[in-house]
């Protein structure tokens, strides 16, 4: 029984529908133009709880949130592109304080 319950569980987790797991689909490649780093209440530039980038295609603005367990690591990667210059691929994945939430960030390949 218990090897039954641990191969069905496995089939399952592989015949899950793409909408149970982060949609890598929706991706874009730039780079990163403007960049805000919002830190909740007090902070003079923006209050909301994001990290909040745009990037040189003009697609408009995305969001980190600093609930994402990543979002220091996110953080420090988004300064060091912006710095460096570097192009990114963002992986776009809902909404966040307001604009397009990351689900996931790397270097874009030139």
């Amino acid at each position: 029984m218990k090897r039954f319950l641990a191969v069905s569980s496995i089939v399952i987790a592989l015949a899950a529908p793409p909408t149970w797991a982060d949609d890598f689909s929706n991706q874009r490649n730039g780079q990163i133009v403007g960049l805000v780093i919002g830190g909740g209440a007090g902070n003079p530039i923006d209050s909301r709880p994001c990290v909040f980038f745009t990037l040189d295609d003009g697609a408009g603005w995305y969001a980190v949130s600093q609930d994402d367990g990543n979002y220091a690591a996110e953080k420090d990667f988004l300064i060091a592109m912006t710095l460096s210059g570097y192009q990114v691929r963002v992986f776009a994945s809902g909404m966040a304080c307001g604009f397009t939430r990351v689900g996931g960030l790397t270097v874009a390949r030139p």
